[in-house]
């Protein structure tokens, strides 16, 4: 993947960030020069949407 921004390759890097006061953390492709991180909709329809579920469940 290439950042539209920078036009340089995305590498892979752990990325930790919060969501509705939780911390997840993955491997996820980051821009080497401006720093923007790309979030894949499997991240977003998995890891968040099963830490959503669980907030609900609470």
């Amino acid at each position: 993947m290439i950042c539209k921004r920078c036009q340089v390759e995305l590498v892979l890097q752990p990325v930790e960030f919060e969501y509705l006061e939780h911390k997840v953390s993955d491997n996820l492709p980051v821009c080497p020069s401006c720093g923007n991180v790309y979030v894949p909709e499997d991240v977003v329809t998995g890891k968040i949407q099963k830490l959503e579920k669980q907030l609900e469940d609470k």
